[in-house]
């Protein structure tokens, strides 16, 4: 159920976009939604069909994203954290080139959530940063608020998320109709998987979205991910590459790092020195 304050996010939205002339964002080609007349990327979620080179692009380094997690799966007690995790890609070499998973446990702060420890980390990486216009960031869960405003003072370029979350989500709606002077591109794409974990979680009649993630039926579904991508043949010869960047990234060990640990997954495998 939408409350009244997401209710009126989306309906100032739905006038900002009629005022604007944006595109509409049920556009399969996300590249022709780069900018709106006023100069900023289009307010609100693009849905990509997974029959499309882009959409298939983004499916692939979701699956990843989908993937990661299934590999370090948390159940029961949640020793670790949340089972929601995000991988950054660099636009320009189509390679993965850092990952975080959920740790707020682990660590004892609910701040800790993957695509927060995913950005702050990698920006402390040799040659990395201050901003990420130039990458993608691909996450298992719509990013919550305090992640989006956190992706959005780091200017990245475009934002995928897998399954929507009908509780703490519609973030670029709210920060899009207010008078943010940036924001940051957001999509989904269309895949079975996304249809699976939305419709799962609103057929458990369960009342936490985070709670639901640890259960069995959605490890299921995660494994059933990995096992498409691992089987997987891109339909478009574009993304051949692709998939062969996703496997590269699969093949090695990925271990949850913490603090300085965290350096091992930069791409030279170092902080900066002032760090």
């Amino acid at each position: 159920m939408i409350t009244i304050a997401k209710s009126l996010a989306i309906s100032v939205f739905a006038a900002t976009l009629a005022f604007a002339g944006c595109a509409s964002v049920n556009q399969t080609d996300t590249e022709s939604l780069t900018l709106s007349e006023l100069g900023k990327p289009a307010i609100g979620v693009v849905h990509e069909d997974v029959t499309t080179l882009i959409g298939e692009r983004d499916n692939l380094y979701s699956l990843a994203a989908l993937t990661l997690v299934n590999r370090d799966w948390q159940a029961g007690s949640e020793t670790r954290g949340h089972n929601i995790g995000s991988v950054l890609v660099d636009n320009a070499t189509g390679e993965i080139v850092y990952y975080a998973r959920n740790s707020n446990k682990i660590l004892a702060s609910g701040c800790q959530h993957g695509e927060v420890r995913l950005v702050t980390n990698f920006l402390k990486c040799e040659g990395a940063g201050p901003y990420l216009h130039d990458y993608t960031l691909y996450t298992t869960l719509e990013p919550c608020i305090m992640c989006a405003g956190m992706l959005t003072m780091t200017q990245i370029g475009k934002v995928v998320y897998v399954q929507q979350d009908p509780d703490y989500g519609y973030t670029q709606e709210i920060i899009g109709s207010g008078n943010y002077p940036i924001y940051y591109r957001e999509a989904t794409v269309n895949s079975n998987f996304k249809q699976l974990l939305e419709r799962g979680y609103k057929q458990s009649g369960d009342s936490s979205i985070t709670k639901w993630l640890i259960g069995e039926d959605a490890h299921q579904i995660y494994n059933d991910a990995e096992l498409a991508l691992l089987n997987y043949k891109p339909v478009f010869e574009d993304n051949n590459a692709v998939y062969d960047k996703v496997i590269k990234f699969l093949d090695k060990e990925l271990p949850e790092h913490f603090n300085d640990d965290m350096a091992a997954q930069c791409p030279t495998g170092k902080f900066k020195e002032f760090y």
